[in-house]
Parts: structure tokens; C-alpha cells; sequence
């Protein structure tokens, strides 16, 4: 059984060992300046798109006022955050590996790789990331769904394409329409099309 597991716990601990330096570098991006002040301007207040105008939607920075208000103004809490968010999107990058006959060894390296050699060339809190991360969740969950014949799993892979799209409009929405595609030509891909579209509108529909 521990064997089974060994490919996960490599997974999990490599890109948390990967992951770690970056929470507490000094160095801040202007971008990620940018999502954090604009988490400011709302933990005080301010409304996007009425009080300031900002290109990016607006999740990230509700996730990251939302931590300012549990513990105070400053970088770490969003990087945690993300963090988490990277070693789940590997989770799910493995588990969709997997449910297409990957093996498990190989299957742990789209999350290895994200963690060391493509995080690394952008390392701040960052809304595509976080997409990045919503995206992954929603395909394994679409590929489980599928798989299973169970709906359930496909309305909670549109909720997380909804979720994307708060984070990052294009990746949302392009990965939507080729989930889309991919369900009609499945069996009882139409049901499978509702329920995603159904998840899909309750996160944007609460925004």
C-alpha cells in the first residue's frame, strides 16, 4: 500500500520543497503589487470596475483581502495560498494522468515540472497561476465524470472553469469551450454539457 502511495508523497513533498522559497522572498512584482494593493482597496471598500478599474477579474484579489482581513495586510498569506492551490492543480494534473493509463511515476511529472521549471520563471502571487490551478481541478474532475458516468463530477468541473474565468477570462473561457467539445462527442455527453454549464453559473452568477 505505502508503495501505491510513494508516487503521490513524492509529488506532494517535491513541489511543497519547490514551492517553499518562494512564500518568503523579498522580492515583489509589480503585478503581484498591483493584486494585492487592489486587495486592499477592496478590504476597505472600494468595488472593482466602480471604484478603480483593473483588467484582471477580480477573484484574486477577494481571495487575497479575504486573508488580509483574517491576518493582516502583507505578502505571505496570498503566496500560502497559491502555493496550496500549485500542489493541488499537481494533484489533479496526476490524477488525470492516471484515469488516461499513465503510469504513476511518469504521471507525477506535469506537477514536478510546473513546481521547478515553469513557476520558477514567474514566481509571484498571480492570477494565471491560480487559474492554472482551477483549470486542472476542473479537467480531472470532467475526466472522472466521464469515466464514471456521473454528473455530479462534471457540474463541479464547470464550477471550477467558472472560477478560472474569475481568475483569468481567456484561460476560462477557451478551456470551456474545448471541455465543451469534448463532452458533446462523449456518451450522454449533452447531460454531462448541462451540468458543467449549470457549475459554471453559480460561481459567476454569486460574482
Amino acid at each position: 500500500m505505502f508503495l501505491r502511495r510513494l508516487p503521490v508523497l513524492v509529488l506532494v513533498l517535491g513541489m511543497a520543497i519547490a514551492l517553499a522559497p518562494f512564500v518568503g522572498q523579498a522580492m515583489v512584482n509589480s503585478d503581484e503589487l498591483d493584486e494585492l494593493a487592489n486587495a486592499w482597496r477592496q478590504l476597505h471598500g472600494q468595488v472593482i470596475y466602480r471604484d478603480y478599474f483593473e483588467f484582471v477579474p477580480p477573484l484574486p484579489q477577494w481571495l487575497a483581502a479575504g486573508l488580509f482581513a483574517l491576518g493582516g495586510p502583507g505578502v505571505v498569506w496570498p503566496r500560502v495560498l497559491q502555493a496550496l492551490a500549485l500542489v493541488l492543480a499537481g494533484l489533479a494534473q496526476y490524477g488525470t494522468a492516471r484515469l488516461a493509463g499513465v503510469r504513476p511515476w511518469l504521471a507525477v511529472l506535469p506537477g514536478l515540472v510546473l513546481a521547478t521549471a515553469l513557476f520558477p520563471q514567474f514566481p509571484v502571487y498571480y492570477h494565471h497561476w491560480l487559474a492554472l490551478a482551477f483549470i486542472s481541478g476542473a479537467v480531472w474532475c470532467a475526466a472522472r465524470g466521464l469515466q464514471a458516468g456521473k454528473l455530479p463530477y462534471s457540474a463541479i468541473a464547470g464550477a471550477l472553469l467558472g472560477l478560472a474565468g474569475l481568475c483569468t477570462q481567456t484561460d476560462g473561457v477557451l478551456v470551456a469551450v474545448a471541455m465543451g467539445l469534448t463532452l458533446v462527442g462523449q456518451p450522454r455527453g449533452r447531460d454531462h454539457l448541462v451540468a458543467a454549464v449549470a457549475g459554471c453559473l453559480v460561481p459567476l452568477g454569486l460574482a
